[in-house]
């Protein structure tokens, strides 16, 4: 199919991913407001008594209120995860007590309907208000045998409520998690019967999963059309998996699952823990695996990025083979393992705002497509834990819903040609040369300056071009014009063979050098220099006769050893065409294959 076909394919679809995620940051900001009209809210005044049970004899609801410690919710009271521990200072266990909470509504007030609101809890409560049981989520219980844990839903009606003091209790157990915390906010609010309040904050939740599905797709029909589809994919199943973890966390399961009749079970808490872990753990092995394919951030963040692959492949090991309480504990280091993947995505992005100018918006897209969802879950949700819940709807959606913009710009051909400047006897010459992420043609690898120590050192004397093999005449003189525009397109020729190198292979131009036996490379401090290179890298200082040979077999040996997308293969032969044009009289066969261009490698 042509490309004018695809073209208009991807146009509807930036359309409808511009539409859905103003829809996702409009509804967000909504759902706070409209949720709040009207409505009266009041937080109860909360304490926490850890081992004790509604079931105990004279554990009235004042006497529980009394013995236990102040607490706010949201809050952790038990835990055995070490970030829980050591950060927000809760007590290792045990994992089981009443949250007992204070309403009191002034005398002379009408009655009204009262609904409770809360985030989901970990990992099974029983509510009661005023001594009778209002709603449930799983069965707490002092024992891990004895609980059954299950998804605490969002919204329970209470009823309506007349002035004075009324008692509200949780009774939480966490046996079968890591913590007995509450996630969320916990408070009451005036509605009616009908009015449930939890359909506001569906909305834009089903918006920020609507934003999640469209940018996959999106990625994979990219992925499809460029050729880069190792780049786009893996952002693709970023996507999906953080779609998934979405769907797992609280939104779905508590619509689906918390309804009035159906019976929890351990095995279905399991399993949607489980899953809600894996597509975490799966996300960022895509998105550490994206990183690597985008660019090259350098070997040791690479090490760090194989790493973190591995932790996460283990971690999704761990979860299928070990129980909740186990395999929740890998989130807090995994969590470090998101905050590393956090610098290495600013590192490579200060690499791309120094080298493309022009391409900085994207790359701070990028930056908080990873940063906002780890403020939002290892920040927020770990030590400060405070907010709305309609806060976050939108926000995930809205910044990886953007990251296509990344792999649109970096990842494929840019949609505008980079010039090549040629100021040499005040010509300015033209290349219209496309590249990914690493090409640094315009802005670095043509303007870059060798030292003056670097220059003088270099030994020897540039040798007269040589004759074409098979021919018995001398090359052509070209006119002045003609030869700056030659000289611009064997800097071209380099600089993009170069840039292609080490975007694919992840390794130096001093490897290169040495590999494709075209240059020499000198080891100077312990450091490999390759200085004849450098020369080629600039028309400023590029040799008044160059061995263009020598060019030629570099851009050969990339073509021939790397995985060059279709693209970036007839973008090279077409420069190794116009070189070899340029600086011979030899009708030149067009370069299609390894096989045919061995000859610039040999």
């Amino acid at each position: 199919m042509s490309d004018c076909y695809w073209l208009k394919l991807m146009h509807p679809f930036r359309l409808v991913l511009v539409l859905v995620l103003t829809l996702s940051a409009v509804g967000s900001v909504a759902a706070g407001t409209v949720a709040d009209s009207g409505r009266v809210q009041v937080v109860p005044e909360w304490r926490w008594l850890p081992a004790a049970d509604l079931a105990d004899p004279g554990m009235a609801p004042g006497v529980a209120f009394r013995q236990g410690e102040p607490a706010t919710t949201p809050g952790v009271y038990a835990s055995t995860d070490f970030s829980h521990r050591l950060f927000g200072g809760a007590p290792a266990g045990p994992r089981h007590g009443l949250l007992v909470g204070r309403l009191d509504i002034p005398d002379g007030a009408q009655p009204r309907f009262w609904w409770l609101r809360m985030s989901p809890v970990a990992a099974a409560v029983r509510i009661q208000m005023d001594g009778e049981v209002v709603g449930h989520a799983g069965w707490p219980a002092a024992t891990g045998s004895d609980e059954v844990p299950d998804i605490q839903p969002l919204a329970v009606p209470l009823g309506n409520l007349s002035p004075g003091t009324h008692w509200l209790v949780l009774q939480i157990s966490g046996h079968h998690f890591k913590e007995a915390a509450v996630w969320g906010p916990v408070w009451l609010e005036t509605g009616s019967p009908q009015d449930m309040p939890l359909l506001w904050e569906w909305m834009p939740a089903l918006l920020q999963m609507g934003a999640l599905g469209v940018t996959g797709i999106f990625l994979l029909l990219f992925g499809y059309r460029t050729g880069r589809r190792r780049a786009a994919w893996y952002l693709a199943l970023f996507a999906f998996a953080m779609l998934g973890r979405q769907l797992l966390s609280g939104h779905v399961p508590e619509a689906w699952f918390s309804t009035a009749g159906m019976q929890p079970g351990v095995a279905r808490f399991t399993l949607l823990m489980r899953l809600e872990f894996t597509f975490l753990y799966l996300a960022l092995w895509a998105y550490a695996r994206t990183l690597e394919v985008l660019s090259e951030p350098g070997r040791r963040a690479r090490k760090w990025l194989a790493v973190i692959r591995g932790l996460s492949l283990a971690c999704i090991g761990v979860v299928w083979l070990f129980p909740p309480q186990w395999f929740s504990l890998t989130g807090s280091p995994m969590q470090l393992a998101i905050l590393a993947v956090v610098g290495v995505t600013v590192r490579v992005g200060w690499q791309a705002w120094c080298l493309h100018p022009a391409q900085r918006p994207v790359w701070l897209t990028m930056l908080a497509a990873v940063v906002l969802p780890v403020v939002h879950d290892v920040l927020i949700t770990q030590f400060v834990i405070s907010g709305a819940s309609w806060l976050g709807y939108g926000v995930l959606g809205l910044a990886l819903s953007l990251a296509v913009l990344v792999t649109r710009q970096v990842s494929g051909p840019d949609p505008a040609p980079v010039a090549v400047h040629a100021k040499d006897a005040g010509v300015v010459s033209a290349l219209a040369v496309t590249g990914p992420l690493m090409s640094v043609l315009g802005d670095y690898r043509t303007t870059a300056r060798i030292p003056a120590r670097t220059r003088s050192s270099e030994a020897g004397q540039p040798e007269p071009e040589r004759m074409p093999e098979g021919s018995m005449t001398p090359p052509r003189q070209a006119e002045p014009g003609v030869d700056d525009m030659r000289r611009a397109k064997l800097v071209a020729l380099l600089a993009r063979s170069l840039a292609l190198w080490e975007f694919r292979t992840g390794r130096t131009k001093a490897d290169l050098a040495e590999q494709s036996r075209a240059w020499r490379v000198y080891i100077d401090g312990g450091t490999a220099k390759t200085r004849t290179l450098d020369k080629y890298l600039s028309l400023k200082t590029l040799p008044a006769r160059p061995r263009w040979r020598q060019v030629l077999r570099t851009a050969g040996y990339v073509i021939n050893h790397c995985e060059l997308a279709e693209e970036e293969h007839a973008e090279l032969s077409a420069l190794i065409r116009e070189v070899e044009a340029a600086y011979t009289d030899t009708p030149v066969k067009p370069v299609t294959n390894a096989s045919e261009t061995a000859r610039y490698a040999s």
